[in-house]
């Protein structure tokens, strides 16, 4: 294996990103009905070089160094039901594959929505999450997260926060 020096993770990394709203649907909200939804886009490629091999997760380092290609990619959709509640949908993926050591190739979806509304100053929310992440081709995490929250000032200078 060559020998390289200690240098930054990220070597290289282009991204893009898209944006917008349905035209359609616009001519609906002028006739009175929802708001149109708000679509994005986002996608990531590069190179990473990591001097020390590793999977966090589960807690393991190499001292192996290895270059990798990294694949991300986002998908948003939001949709305002009022003044008070919008909605969330969300899908992102993350790759990351290596050039030797394969056994850390990683591979990530995770599926979410977020549903957030006001009550009488309050923003109150429930959030869901599937993730299903994958290690060297086999499954590695599966992960179901359901999470309700609220928020807001107690007074000028206090902010609270509760969620589970």
């Amino acid at each position: 294996m060559m020998s390289h020096p200690n240098i930054p993770l990220l070597l290289l990394y282009l991204t893009g990103s898209i944006s917008g709203t349905s035209t359609a649907l616009a001519a609906e909200q002028k006739s009175g009905g929802l708001p149109a939804p708000r679509f994005s886009a986002e996608i990531g490629a590069g190179v990473e070089y990591d001097s020390n091999i590793s999977v966090e997760e589960v807690d393991r380092a190499s001292s192996e160094s290895d270059y990798a290609l990294t694949l991300d990619a986002n998908l948003e959709m939001r949709q305002d039901f009022s003044d008070t509640t919008e909605l969330s949908l969300n899908y992102d993926y993350s790759q990351n594959k290596y050039h030797e050591f394969s056994q850390v190739d990683r591979q990530t979806h995770i599926l979410g929505s977020d549903l957030a509304f006001k009550i009488r100053g309050l923003d109150s929310g429930l959030s869901g999450y599937y993730i299903n992440s994958r290690l060297d081709g086999s499954k590695f995490l599966e992960l179901y997260r359901l999470s309700p929250s609220i928020s807001g000032f107690l007074s000028k200078k206090w902010f609270a926060r509760g969620a589970y």
